[in-house]
């Protein structure tokens, strides 16, 4: 009776600290592998020189610990991270993680909200090449934005969620991309920013960013000018139909964030995705 108490309570401190069903879909490198959580061990991603990473999950603070331990410091070879199927359970620190990722180009954080404190000092310093980060007003509670996004001279815009009082702000676009426009979400957000001294801050327009969606690896929104963006875990065609269901289009997209930029205002289905643009 007590070993099997014993190994009900392990099974229980293994969820809790491992979550359900948690991979690391690596591409790139030595060769397509997926690792469950138990066979990830420090700087193992970028020993193997992988190119591009899926999360799947659920990642609590200490799962993610282990995950960030097994990109390894300064990874120089990483190009892109999908964590849109993956959940976070507790707030997480992000202190630095991506910080001196010189080839990471797009980032797409959980499609679920998380609403648990969560830092992001440093996060994304000196990622020179990134372009695309996706999700980020997702988190609900961040205290600080401080340095985030510090040297990321090739980033080109940033949606904010709702400030919270008393959130630090100061040198998060430190030599950073001077034309990067910072989307927030109302008045009193863009004078905080203001006040922190970010330039090209503008009140995010609900109409611009209406459908926001993901199905199968793919995740679509409208750009601020209303064209169509299309996040891809990989390379693919996709058909785009309008609502009669008519085939009106059909790209070839790349891995990462890919602009449609043919297509007039009006209703689509993409990917079986209702997109407005």
């Amino acid at each position: 009776m007590k070993k099997r108490i014993l190994l009900s309570l392990m099974i229980i401190f293994s969820i809790y600290v491992n979550g359900w069903a948690q991979s690391v879909a690596c591409t790139g490198g030595t060769g397509d592998k997926t690792y469950s959580f138990s066979e990830l061990s420090s700087n193992i991603i970028n020993s193997n020189n992988y190119t591009g990473i899926t999360v799947t999950g659920d990642w609590n603070k200490a799962s993610m610990i282990t995950l960030f331990s097994a990109m390894g410091p300064g990874n120089t070879i990483l190009r892109t991270i999908d964590m849109s199927a993956a959940k976070l359970t507790e707030g997480v620190f992000f202190m630095g993680n991506f910080s001196g990722y010189t080839k990471l180009t797009s980032i797409i954080f959980p499609n679920t909200v998380c609403d648990k404190e969560t830092q992001f000092d440093y996060l994304f310093m000196n990622c020179s090449r990134l372009k695309t980060i996706t999700n980020l007003d997702k988190f609900t509670n961040v205290s600080s934005f401080y340095n985030t996004f510090a040297g990321t001279t090739a980033l080109t815009e940033v949606t904010f969620p709702k400030f919270i009082p008393g959130v630090s702000l100061g040198g998060a676009f430190d030599q950073a991309n001077p034309n990067c426009i910072k989307y927030v979400v109302d008045e009193a957000d863009k004078k905080t920013a203001e006040t922190a001294r970010w330039t090209n801050v503008q009140i995010k327009d609900a109409t611009n960013v209406e459908n926001i969606s993901a199905t199968d690896g793919l995740i679509f929104s409208t750009s601020a000018d209303s064209k169509l963006v299309i996040e891809s875990s990989m390379a693919r065609t996709i058909s785009i139909f309008n609502v009669s269901g008519q085939e009106i289009n059909k790209v070839s997209i790349s891995e990462g964030a890919n602009t449609i930029d043919n297509l007039e205002k009006g209703i689509y289905i993409v990917e079986g995705t209702k997109v407005i643009l």
